[in-house]
């Protein structure tokens, strides 16, 4: 298929027919906007800061020297790669778009069903990413982490700090140590799994799992905001549940549990040869 294009700046418009190569640069402009249409068949748009190249069916656009690149894949199995620069970069993401953007430039990629972003240029880049309707699942090692639900899947490479945010009470989350000495807070809603230099989030999910595997001191706190909840533990996994959650550490070195209120009913459940020292907060 073929494309037209329309460059237009203050004082001009320069439009462009029948095309399947181009590039355009925006030249010394405060704010240039580049935007980028698909097709209905499977399109690629690589983008990193120095240019975007957007592959539409067989038609390529390189788009340089742009502050902002919006990019609608509009239709088929389109796949976008998102590059960060030397600045601290955030990422952000749902089932539907996804941005990447610095005090310099912005590239907006909407309707495509498989979005990688990396973050290996320098910076502390940070990773904001929520799924979208039906059952999703997260899951966030040290040097990367996946987001993958129906008809779409988000992936993050080299981010020092990971949010997501769970959308329905189906969704899943896993965590997963590194060799070194790692930090999980536990919460009714909310985990965070931490070590040195990458900090992964999970907010609202109503089923944790967060594993230590890799060696190191791994501690596991949890802190009690529920007046009926449960706290299990055997010496390899400590289980803490209540109405509508259920967050699980397997094979973490030290567990405090820390309660706000002994007022309610929770309960512990111990395994014989162990003691769990509850420390009010």
């Amino acid at each position: 298929s073929e494309h037209n294009a329309k460059l237009r700046g203050q004082d001009y418009e320069l439009n462009a027919a029948s095309f399947r190569y181009v590039i355009t640069n925006g030249g010394a402009g405060i704010q240039d906007t580049a935007e980028l249409i698909g097709t209905y068949e499977d399109d690629y748009l690589h983008s990193r800061p120095t240019a975007t190249t957007f592959d539409a069916d067989e038609t390529r656009i390189v788009a340089k020297g742009f502050e902002n690149v919006d990019v609608d894949a509009v239709q088929g199995n389109d796949v976008a790669r998102l590059h960060d620069s030397h600045f601290d970069d955030v990422f952000k993401a749902n089932a539907e778009f996804a941005s990447i953007s610095n005090s310099v430039s912005t590239v907006n990629a909407k309707g495509f069903d498989s979005v990688a972003a990396f973050a290996l240029a320098g910076g502390n880049d940070q990773a904001i990413v929520e799924g979208g309707n039906g059952r999703d699942t997260f899951r966030g090692w040290s040097d990367k982490w996946t987001l993958e639900g129906q008809q779409f899947e988000l992936a993050g490479y080299g981010f020092t700090q990971v949010i997501a945010s769970a959308t329905d009470g189906a969704d899943r989350a896993y965590l997963y140590d590194t060799a070194g000495n790692d930090v999980l807070e536990l919460k009714n809603d909310f985990a965070s799994l931490s070590g040195e230099r990458f900090s992964n989030q999970a907010v609202g999910y109503k089923r944790v799992v967060a594993e230590a595997t890799e060696g190191g001191l791994d501690r596991v706190i949890y802190h009690d905001e529920d007046a009926r909840s449960t706290v299990r533990f055997n010496g390899e996994k400590l289980t803490v549940f209540g109405k509508g959650f259920s967050n699980n550490a397997i094979g973490f070195d030290v567990v405090d549990a820390l309660y706000a209120d002994l007022a309610g009913k929770d309960r512990v459940e111990l395994a014989e040869d162990i003691l769990l020292d509850m420390i009010r907060e």
